[in-house]
């Protein structure tokens, strides 16, 4: 598969059959869980789509495997960059934040969500002041969890403490 693949989704049908002396053979079956592979990012593999994949941090209602929705990825960069800019574009850090080095702004649901940016009300969803070095060790993380669970555009994941 070339780098940059992503399959369509699909179902196994699993069949088994029986059969036993002096009995009527018989066969039961089942569908598997909706599965897709890929390789997006150069490696080859499946995820199970269909099931919201954990990220450790922190959440609210959305996001939140215990009663909320799901958070669903979004690879478009400029919708990205924009959820972002509505969110946090033209804010400066308080001067306490900045003190400490805290002066990057940082929103939930991610920009990179189709619930990020002023999708969802202003109830669901915030923003904290980050250092840069925190901001972009957290980016680094979710990229590098991202990859090998093979999160695709839209697929559905849930942010776990």
């Amino acid at each position: 598969m070339r780098k940059g693949r992503i399959n369509g989704k699909t179902q196994t049908r699993c069949t088994f059959g029986f059969t036993n002396a002096g009995y009527v053979p018989g066969s039961t079956g089942y569908k598997s869980a909706t599965w897709r592979c890929d390789n997006y990012y150069g490696t080859s593999g499946c995820a199970m789509t269909d099931q919201p994949t954990p990220l450790r941090a922190r959440g609210g209602h959305y996001g939140d495997p215990n009663g909320g929705k799901p958070l669903h990825w979004m690879i478009n960069t400029k919708q990205k960059n924009d959820n972002r800019r509505a969110v946090c574009g033209g804010r400066t850090a308080p001067p306490d934040m900045k003190r400490v080095g805290r002066t990057y702004c940082d929103e939930y649901p991610f920009a990179s969500t189709y619930e990020g940016g002023t999708k969802l009300p202003a109830s669901q969803r915030e923003t904290t002041w980050v250092s840069p070095n925190e901001n972009n060790t957290q980016g680094a993380r979710i990229t590098n969890w991202r990859r090998p669970m093979h999160v695709m555009d839209n697929d559905p994941f849930y942010v776990v403490v």
